[in-house]
């Protein structure tokens, strides 16, 4: 290699090194409109929750519809395609793919959409789980990594929603545990829901506030109430009971009412 080549690779590495924090800080921004200016972003939050308070992992969570209690352990889910739309028509829609929500991981719990609108809110659509073709490419990365424990196999694909914990109801034999693994890709029996979450009132940012939060709650107990542990046996392939107790995970998404304790706990 002679001198000049080697002055001018040095030179390139240099410069990438001097360009890489300008790329780290344009890709932070907001994407810019087609006729000028940046997108504002308003961010969602879907938060763990318990009937009136926040779902707190380990702890007793409290009692069901049939008065059976239960302590959370494990609740994660994936969604895609977090859309809001506007009292105008219009919808703003994430374009970044799937997330997996951890209610062991509060950064797992926010999305943020850019905005095509600004007028307020009046209702949040999301997909809960995967679709065929990720299931059927097999193991992948980011939020579908097998390595976060919502993969089974090629042959069966992803787990959509993950819910374990114990209640005093369940078998001895069983450590009194209850385990719903869902997921299938397949019909009759996939697993994959279109839920969409009427907003109590529309939700307008709050002025001087675009991207303040609006907030979901995703209360577990609506699907316990519809899946008394008692009665209900475990869920760990997929096939039609998976199927039911998809139906029963996706009726967990709501808006806030004025008896839930939001200021608990938030994050």
């Amino acid at each position: 290699m002679t001198p000049i080549t080697r002055r001018s690779l040095l030179l390139l590495l240099l410069l990438g090194l001097a360009l890489a924090p300008l790329a780290r800080w344009a890709a932070a921004r907001p994407p810019a409109r087609p006729g000028g200016g940046r997108v504002a972003l308003r961010t969602v939050q879907v938060r763990p929750w318990f009937g009136t308070h926040p779902l707190r992992l380990e702890a007793p969570a409290g009692r069901t519809a049939a008065g059976e209690a239960v302590t959370i352990s494990t609740l994660r889910f994936y969604f895609t395609g977090l859309t809001l739309q506007h009292a105008d028509g219009r919808a703003s829609t994430d374009p970044t793919g799937y997330h997996l929500l951890d209610a062991d991981d509060p950064a797992s719990w926010a999305v943020a959409v850019p905005l095509a609108s600004e007028a307020p809110v009046v209702a949040v659509s999301l997909v809960r789980g995967t679709d065929s073709a990720a299931n059927a490419a097999g193991a992948l990365g980011g939020p579908l990594d097998p390595a976060l424990g919502m993969y089974w196999a090629w042959q069966s694909g992803y787990v959509n929603v993950k819910l374990e914990g114990t209640s005093p109801v369940r078998p001895v034999a069983a450590r009194r545990g209850f385990s719903f693994h869902v997921g299938g890709y397949r019909a009759p029996a996939a697993t994959r829901r279109v839920v969409r979450v009427p907003l109590a009132a529309p939700d307008a940012a709050p002025e001087g506030a675009p991207t303040a939060a609006l907030t979901l709650l995703a209360d577990v107990a609506r699907w316990l109430d519809a899946a008394p542990l008692a009665a209900t046996p475990d869920v760990l392939i997929p096939g039609p009971a998976a199927a039911v107790q998809a139906d029963r995970a996706a009726a967990i998404f709501r808006h806030p009412l004025a008896t839930d304790q939001l200021a608990a706990d938030a994050p």
